[in-house]
């Protein structure tokens, strides 16, 4: 995958998931993301969120990207139905999602409020969506 393949699906990734998560989030809350290849995935994740890769301690969860969105996020059916189709028809359907254990001082780290390059002031959670090329970075949280 080139260098502009990846820019490509790291801008419409990121502009759908934002868009949807706006509409879905009943609170201040939103969720961005981060497109990396899908191989080396633990280093380029130390890489974005600042760490080391030992860190980086991936737990396969049993549960798809969309009982995720509902389960854990609160979102409703629709709009987790409506992220996973749209990002679907460019990126494909997950394959495996991920959490990271025990990701608290990582979050704390990668906000704002520590400096961190996070995209939010307050990082509220961090999960991995394994594609067929990509993986996904999802990143929650708040500037309030």
């Amino acid at each position: 995958m080139t260098r502009t393949q990846l820019a490509y699906y790291s801008g419409f990734v990121r502009g759908i998931t934002e868009a949807i998560s706006d509409n879905a989030f009943r609170s201040p809350s939103s969720m961005s993301t981060r497109v990396f290849k899908k191989d080396g995935l633990e280093k380029d994740l130390a890489k974005e969120l600042k760490c080391s890769e030992e860190d980086i301690v991936l737990e396969k969860s049993a549960l798809s990207l969309s009982d995720y969105l509902k389960l854990e996020l609160g979102w409703d059916i629709e709009n987790a139905w409506n992220l996973g189709r749209r990002l679907g028809f460019v990126i494909g359907k997950p394959e495996a999602l991920y959490t990271i254990k025990d990701d608290g001082e990582l979050r704390d780290n990668y906000s704002g409020f520590s400096r961190g390059g996070g995209p939010f002031y307050f990082v509220e959670d961090l999960f991995i969506a394994v594609y067929k090329e990509l993986a996904v970075l999802f990143i929650v949280g708040n500037d309030e």
